[in-house]
Parts: C-alpha cells; sequence; structure tokens
C-alpha cells in the first residue's frame, strides 16, 4: 500500500502551488489529504479504525525519503460516512468545500459509497483514491475521470472466468457465493454470461458460514453424479 500511496501523491504534488496560495500557514507546507471511512454504524469499522493507522505509518514512511514530497508534512482530515450513501455524499462535499483545500481523498472503502463520492470528486478537480472497493461500476471514466482503484473489480474476473472454461472444453458448472450484494451480483452476472455462451449451470450455493462450505461442496458433487446419471 505504501508504493500505491507514494506514487499518488508524487501526482498529487502537481497541485501544492494552488493549495499553497490559498494557505495562510507560514511554517511547514502542508498537504491536506481527505479520508472517507465506515468508522461507526457498520460490521466493517473495526477494520477501518486500522486503515487510519495504516495511513499515518505510510505517511510518515513517505516524509521521512528525501525523494518524494521532501519538505512537505501531510495532514488527514478523517471523516465517518457511518455506513450510508447519503451520509458518505454529504461529508465528501464538506472536505472539498470547507476547510484546508484537498489534494485527494482516501476511501471509502464500501463500493457503494465510492460509486456516489467518486462522482463528487471531480466536480472540485479532485484525485480520489479507493484501497478496497472492488466494484466494476466505477469503469466508466467519464463518470469517474479523478477515481483511481488499487483493487481490481471482481466483475471483471467473469470473462477471464468464461474464455478459462472454453480453453479446457468444460460446459457445466457449479458455483458457491459467500452472501452479501456485491457476491450475489457478481456471481448473478456470470450465470447470465454462462447462458450466453450455451453452458449449463447445474447448482448453485449461497452461503453465510464460510465453515459449511465443504459441506456444500461435497452436496455439489453428489448433485452433479445424480446429473450426470440422467444423462443430461
Amino acid at each position: 500500500m505504501n508504493y500505491h500511496l507514494g506514487a499518488l501523491f508524487a501526482v498529487f504534488s502537481l497541485t501544492l502551488e494552488r493549495v499553497w496560495l490559498l494557505s495562510n500557514d507560514n511554517s511547514t507546507p502542508v498537504i491536506h489529504v481527505g479520508v472517507l471511512l465506515e468508522l461507526s454504524e457498520s460490521h466493517y469499522s473495526v477494520y477501518s479504525a486500522f486503515y487510519v493507522k495504516i495511513f499515518d505509518n505510510a505517511f510518515d514512511e513517505i516524509q521521512a525519503r528525501s525523494d518524494l514530497l521532501h519538505g512537505y508534512r501531510i495532514q488527514m482530515d478523517v471523516r465517518n460516512t457511518m455506513d450510508h450513501n447519503g451520509h458518505a455524499a454529504v461529508e465528501m462535499v464538506n472536505l472539498l468545500q470547507f476547510g484546508e483545500p484537498k489534494v485527494a481523498v482516501l476511501g471509502p472503502t464500501k463500493s457503494g459509497s465510492l460509486i456516489t463520492t467518486g462522482q463528487i470528486a471531480p466536480i472540485f478537480h479532485t484525485i480520489q483514491l479507493s484501497c478496497i472497493a472492488i466494484t466494476a461500476e466505477t469503469s466508466d471514466t467519464t463518470l469517474f475521470p479523478t477515481l483511481y482503484k488499487v483493487n481490481q473489480a471482481s466483475d471483471l474476473l467473469n470473462p477471464f472466468r468464461i474464455k478459462l472454461m472454453n480453453h479446457f472444453g468444460w460446459a457445466r458448472v457449479g458455483t458457491i457465493v459467500y452472501q452479501n450484494d456485491l457476491n450475489i451480483k457478481q456471481i448473478n452476472d456470470f450465470h447470465t454470461m454462462l447462458r450466453r455462451n450455451n453452458m449449463t449451470l447445474v447448482t448453485s450455493a449461497v452461503v453465510a458460514d464460510i465453515k459449511s462450505i465443504p459441506n456444500v461442496i461435497a452436496t455439489i458433487k453428489a448433485f452433479s453424479k445424480v446429473y450426470k446419471a440422467s444423462g443430461t
């Protein structure tokens, strides 16, 4: 993560002149960075709080270097999205419209909030970096021209799965997916692609407990044997 942050802040340095001229601080130049995280109202809040420490560590390493943003101090303005897309949008506007100018915004981690805030960032000509979200709905660069993502969008894996099946001559498939909205959307898209490619979905399972997966696999294998025996 430090590598990605370091490289991105090298890009941010291009906007430092604008930020510095708007600041009345005559001490060490400060790079102000907004951070949007789900710090409450979500099971993910435990991890989100840890991300603040990760960012701090990354910034400390960047500032310790002599070849990257030397002589500048990075300061975060952390806001809580409360795991709500609308509240994330409000906090995004507050970050960019009030206080010190921000050269960038990190987060949010949830895909829904990223889709919302990612369309606000370009209005303020602000770069946004997503370190966690894996949605493919932000791939349209006309809507998200200033958004950069570290994680590969999981939806983009579906075409490669189809190519893999074609390569090995596989025509039937069973799927297992963990129960959340993002995963279910991804697997539903995959099922659609199967039909379009004249492939057969033998069975599909949605699991809420990862520990149950071995039993689900055993059931799928048993069902597959019956499926073969039936001659279909």
